[in-house]
């Protein structure tokens, strides 16, 4: 009860009261009077509708800050003969970074030039239980068929704004969301 409740409300607490979300999809119905009449959780894994445009639209916004798209990609990859399987390859751009208050222990995250690069951020879990190294940076693992090279591994986390859903950012890759939508385009996200 109240150790579930502090939980919650350190997380809130840490991204602040700026945050906001937006996801393309019919996540609630409205009955005639306005009230919530049904949820369908299911539409949070559907593919994204939104666009380029829409991002730019959203930076337009007074007061924004960062933009940071997130298209859950797949939720495996491999190095040579290994594979890991419960990981989280999100497609993403450089202001995730700031967003999730995440830090990189090796090599660097993805910059804004990198949006045409197949350069990848794993978290920490990934670079030891995949490519049995804390610090792989330069190496290439592969993700849906295609390489990427390692450019940083993040640090360990124990907690963050996407904690509260289940996603351990220590089992995270991200990718540039660029070469999610060309690329990877017409698989599943």
């Amino acid at each position: 009860g109240e150790g579930l409740k502090r939980q919650f409300v350190g997380q809130i607490n840490q991204l602040g009261s700026n945050v906001l979300t937006v996801r393309s999809g019919k996540i609630v119905t409205k009955n005639s009077h306005g009230a919530i009449s049904s949820i369908n959780p299911l539409a949070l894994l559907s593919a994204s509708t939104l666009t380029e445009e829409d991002q730019a639209a959203i930076k337009k916004v007074p007061a924004t800050e960062l933009v940071a798209p997130m298209s859950f990609v797949a939720n495996s990859a491999s190095f040579e003969d290994q594979e890991i399987n419960n990981s989280y390859v999100v497609g993403t751009n450089s202001d995730i970074e700031k967003l999730l208050a995440t830090k990189v222990t090796y090599g660097t995250f993805l910059e804004p030039q990198d949006i045409s690069n197949n350069y990848a951020v794993i978290g920490p879990a990934v670079a030891e239980k995949l490519l049995g190294q804390t610090n792989p940076v330069g190496q290439s693992i592969t993700i849906l068929g295609q390489q990427f090279l390692v450019r940083g591994v993040t640090d360990s986390t124990a907690g963050g704004l996407l904690s509260s859903t289940g996603i351990d950012l220590n089992y995270a890759i991200f990718i540039p969301i660029q070469f999610n939508q060309s690329s990877l385009r017409g698989l599943p996200s």
